[in-house]
């Protein structure tokens, strides 16, 4: 009987850097559960569906704004503000990991 290789990490998250690698795994699952909400509303049990729910009321293109902040850890420009070009803070980050820019 032969051992199975283990399976070969995604070629994009070889290049995520250590310090985000929990918020790009959080906008993963995020990326999913909206997904899959989308895909099929029932699905989900309720804490999620209603989680999500929440944040599409609250970011009217929540997928896009998830996708565009996983190509920013993927690019090295992630929690640096689009506006100010300085650092967001961790705190916001990990709120909204999706986030653009500091808060006011």
């Amino acid at each position: 009987m032969s051992k199975s290789k283990p399976a070969r990490p995604r070629r994009d998250q070889l290049r995520v850097d250590p310090q985000w690698a929990w918020h790009y795994r959080t906008l993963l699952a995020l990326r999913d559960h909206l997904i899959q909400e989308q895909k099929s509303p029932q699905s989900a049990d309720r804490f999620d569906r209603d989680f999500v729910r929440a944040l599409l009321a609250r970011e009217p293109d929540a997928l896009g704004e998830i996708n565009a902040a996983l190509e920013r850890i993927l690019r090295g420009t992630y929690g640096v503000c689009e506006v100010t070009g300085r650092p967001i803070a961790p705190t916001r980050l990990r709120a909204a990991p999706w986030t653009r820019l500091r808060s006011r």
